[in-house]
């Protein structure tokens, strides 16, 4: 699959996250994190496919993409 982005700058309440990653399979695309946003759930996000090897290279966000996938795993067992 993909790696979607999509900037959450121009939103107020959500400006303080940067950013939210999902993604896209052949046909659909999953959001295992959307819970987060609670009653502030975004809409109309312009997603752009991203690089996960690059999106890896990020110290912090390879900490959070290893917890979420620790949790995943756990789920799915």
């Amino acid at each position: 699959g993909e790696l979607l982005r999509a900037s959450l700058e121009h939103l107020p309440t959500l400006a303080h996250m940067r950013s939210h990653y999902w993604n896209r399979f052949e046909d659909c695309e999953i959001d295992f994190t959307w819970d987060q946003f609670g009653a502030d759930e975004p809409t109309g996000l312009e997603p752009v496919i991203r690089d996960r090897k690059k999106v890896l290279e990020s110290p912090e966000t390879l900490r959070r993409y290893e917890e979420l996938s620790s949790r995943l795993t756990q789920v799915l067992r």
